[in-house]
């Protein structure tokens, strides 16, 4: 039923707004979504959304029905150690940058796709516009946000157990949902009562091996930047 509610809100959807609250040009699954929805046909159109940072591969940044909208991401010269200081501004200024773009920038959308993690702030945001547009918001788990967070803050600190139940809080929310293992769709259907259809990563086909000048290119600028670092 879950995998059947997934395929017909794409198939069906006019445009679809793919959302990552991270460097788009390095999350080649998402480019990979775009790309699939908009060569759908029928009119399927996307805005790709999100960081502002390394370039897209040359089939999405040509794609004539993919649109991107990007921001640029918070930054901070302050030490990890203080995260409980800057976080909430962080919150913040996200939830600005990105409620701008979906809200107030793009075409109203059919389907909201949005990466997991990161969570916060924007399941809340593409949850709040799905609700204001009538759309469909779809989430495709690469992991979960709480345990992220536990690895550098401890899995009893109070982040994590809030970041638990806002992920938790939304996945009920949400209309449909994808993940990368089949491990991760059994633990959701257990701990949260959602069944996510399982979408293994798979290269595309514009993803291909290097060629010798480019390994070339790469290993020169490494040298570089590794000798200048000692």
């Amino acid at each position: 039923a879950a995998d059947a509610a997934a395929a017909s809100a794409m198939a069906a959807a006019v445009h679809v707004a793919v959302v990552v609250l991270g460097d788009v040009g390095r999350s080649p699954r998402m480019q990979y979504h775009a790309k699939s929805i908009a060569d759908l046909g029928h009119g399927a159109r996307v805005s790709l959304v999100g960081y502002r940072g390394e370039p897209c591969v040359p089939d999405v940044e040509r794609h004539p029905r993919i649109k991107q909208y990007l921001f640029s991401p918070y930054t901070t010269r302050l030490p990890r150690a203080a995260f409980v200081l800057y976080a909430p501004l962080k919150v913040a200024v996200l939830l600005w940058r990105l409620a701008f773009i979906l809200l107030a920038h793009i075409e109203r959308p059919d389907v909201i796709l949005v990466q997991n993690p990161p969570s916060i702030p924007s399941l809340a945001l593409v949850w709040l516009a799905s609700r204001l547009y009538g759309a469909r918001m779809v989430i495709d788990w690469h992991n979960f946000g709480f345990t992220v967070l536990s690895q550098s803050k401890g899995e009893t600190h109070p982040f994590v157990r809030v970041s638990r139940l806002y992920e938790c809080f939304f996945a009920g929310r949400a209309d449909a949902h994808f993940s990368v293992t089949r491990a991760m769709q059994r633990w959701m259907a257990s701990n949260w009562g959602v069944e996510p259809v399982v979408l293994y990563d798979k290269a595309p086909h514009f993803f291909r091996e290097t060629t010798v000048e480019e390994r070339h290119g790469l290993f020169t600028r490494l040298h570089a930047q590794l000798a200048s670092a000692c």
